[in-house]
């Protein structure tokens, strides 16, 4: 078994080997590293190491969980979802992934305090991959990208809230978004405060609404603006990500919209 320590120095991230006292990673720095094992995923075929679909997600009340990297696991991960699922209590402790060289595994750790673990015998293969999943945290931001919108006459929360309702409805989603989807029951308002679909109709003061969307090869979000009466279609993407299958998301927003708004 090799043991590391993720480590913070002058602003930057670094996984260190045989160190202690590694650096507290909040539930969105793991989400990011989930996210950039994700992108290795799609690309394994140019890296030494195969990488198994499923992570395995561990939570403060014993709970486990297994989570597709054929999507983007941070929101599945993210402190709004966890919170609406397991209750505001519980927290994500870490989550666990298989490279595989060969029929050999090597299971690796990420821990909330820092800790990560390779248990395997492909320790250089495996400590490259782990540096290019740390390296993440050092990158900016997802960068937003609005690539669509509507305007719709007399948008109203109730009708937010049956788009809403809609696009996490498993029927709608093949082939475009990912069956996670459904796990997907809250909305961000201005704030970028959770709420759960069911409960939008009540009224918090917010006028902006965000709804994620798992779609396949990317990050996606439906924003909902009162003030303009429109609904955009938004793209983040982190610099190593050119998402993709964009027409699809797009087409299939426009066909609730149009159905929807016909039937108001």
């Amino acid at each position: 078994m090799d043991f590391y320590t993720i480590i913070e120095k002058s602003k930057r991230y670094y996984l260190e080997e045989d160190t202690m006292n590694g650096v507290a990673l909040s539930s969105v720095q793991l989400g990011v590293l989930a996210d950039r094992l994700s992108s290795l995923y799609q690309k394994q075929q140019q890296l030494e190491l195969a990488i198994r679909t499923y992570i395995t997600v561990y939570y403060s009340n014993g709970t486990t969980e297994y989570i597709s990297l054929k999507q983007r696991p941070s929101l599945l991960l993210s402190s709004a979802r966890v919170t609406l699922k397991y209750g505001s209590a519980v927290t994500l402790d870490g989550f666990a992934a298989t490279f595989l060289d060969g029929e050999e595994e090597n299971r690796v750790w990420f821990g909330d305090d820092g800790a990560v673990e390779n248990r395997g015998e492909s320790k250089e293969k495996a400590a490259r991959l782990l540096r290019m999943m740390v390296e993440a945290l050092n990158e900016p931001e997802q960068k937003e990208d609005v690539i669509y919108t509507a305007i719709i006459d007399k948008l109203e929360r109730e009708f937010i809230q049956k788009i809403a309702r809609q696009l996490t409805n498993e029927s709608y989603l093949s082939p475009v978004l990912e069956l996670n989807q459904t796990e997907i029951s809250f909305l961000f308002d201005e704030q970028m405060t959770s709420i759960a679909i069911e409960n939008l109709s009540a009224d918090n003061g917010s006028r902006v609404f965000r709804l994620p969307l798992l779609a396949k090869h990317g990050y996606y979000q439906v924003l909902f603006d009162l003030k303009t009466q429109k609904i955009s279609l938004i793209t983040s993407a982190y610099a190593w990500e050119n998402p993709t299958d964009q027409q699809e998301v797009t087409a299939l927003i426009n066909q609730i919209l149009l159905r929807e708004g016909n039937e108001k």
